[in-house]
């Protein structure tokens, strides 16, 4: 449902923004505090496709498709790190109870690396703030008042932003946050414990990442991992096909993410392969352009081409380390031939 068939709830968003010094013509950043209006599913439409524990949470959280992004649970730490304080706090709490910081609602939430103004990448950095809330004097002693339409253009693109991240439910806040992965860990401490967990943060190894419907997968791989205990932490709760939207399948993202480091390899030069993997490096350095056109089975001809790569480095130092990547491909069965229509088609 898209963003404007909802009624909205007034919130107060901090944000980066780009200025110059009046006095020195210097460029600066400093952060702004203004209002905005985003959306408040206040009858709870758009209902979770997913509930789930994550492995270091007690409250379930739960995730959202949202005009084409994936929103989920607001964390209570995210929401205390973006509080207002300061003698002017009381003021702006009667605006709205709301506070939401950059990281939260922005895709450059630093401002990007070139300063919105210049261009440039040098730039001071300005304790300063600029306020820009409706019904709210802030004294001249505090901050400034958005002089310039600079200003009000970057405050107008930062609202729009928010008025795609921030969704409102019965539920509460909802904003753009990784959509939780089980993923097999080995204890730093506990040397003997393999646990499954899910976690919404950057897996440490892909070939033990699983996307967070593939529970059973998960645990059979759990289940072949030699390790005296093991263990699982986190819960999936629901799971609603039917409102999931169309996501990443796991062999797509082992093809993006860790197919193409085998070209790295010093071993794998196309000027040191062999006739017959020559044509397998350059599916492999062109994994993106592949995935781009030809989707899952470009992916199954990616990892087909890690698979002979990996035998091809196995004879070399240090090629057992690529092991857990081949194990982890015939798990998915993506080392099989792929069809007919497929085959011989390079870009």
């Amino acid at each position: 449902m898209p963003a404007l068939d909802l009624p909205t709830v007034r919130v107060l968003l901090r944000g980066p923004i780009d200025t110059l010094c009046g006095s020195s013509g210097r460029a600066v950043r400093r952060e702004a505090v203004f209002d905005a209006a985003v959306p408040h599913d206040v009858e709870g439409v758009l209902r979770p496709f997913a509930r789930f524990r994550r492995h270091d949470e007690d409250t379930p959280g739960g995730i959202v498709s949202f005009g084409g992004r994936l929103l989920a649970d607001r964390p209570a730490a995210w929401e205390r790190a973006s509080r207002l304080d300061g003698p002017h706090s009381d003021d702006l709490g009667r605006v709205s109870p709301y506070v939401f910081g950059p990281m939260e609602y922005l895709r450059e939430p630093l401002g990007g690396h070139r300063h919105r103004i210049t261009g440039g990448l040098n730039f001071d950095r300005s304790s300063r703030k600029h306020f820009a809330v409706d019904g709210c004097a802030i004294p001249a002693s505090t901050g400034e008042a958005v002089p310039d339409d600079h200003l009000w253009a970057q405050i107008a693109a930062m609202r729009e932003e928010a008025a795609e991240a921030i969704l409102l439910t019965p539920q509460g806040f909802f904003v753009p946050r990784p959509m939780p992965r089980w993923e097999i860990c080995r204890g730093y401490i506990d040397k003997d414990l393999a646990e499954l967990r899910l976690a919404d943060r950057s897996p440490c190894c892909e070939e033990r990442s699983f996307r967070l419907d593939r529970f059973e997968a998960a645990s059979q791989t759990l289940r072949d991992i030699p390790s005296p205990r093991k263990g699982v932490s986190g819960d999936l709760l629901s799971w609603d096909a039917e409102l999931a939207p169309p996501l990443e399948e796991d062999v797509v993202r082992l093809a993006r993410l860790r197919a193409p480091a085998l070209t790295d390899a010093p071993s794998v030069s196309p000027d040191l392969l062999e006739p017959r993997l020559v044509a397998d490096w350059h599916d492999l350095r062109n994994a993106p352009g592949i995935l781009s056109a030809e989707g899952r089975l470009g992916a199954d001809r990616i990892l087909q081409s890690a698979v002979r790569m990996i035998d091809h480095l196995m004879g070399f130092d240090g090629g057992h380390a690529w092991r857990p990547l081949r194990d982890r491909i015939v798990l998915e069965r993506a080392a099989l031939p792929v069809p007919a229509s497929a085959t011989g088609v390079r870009p």
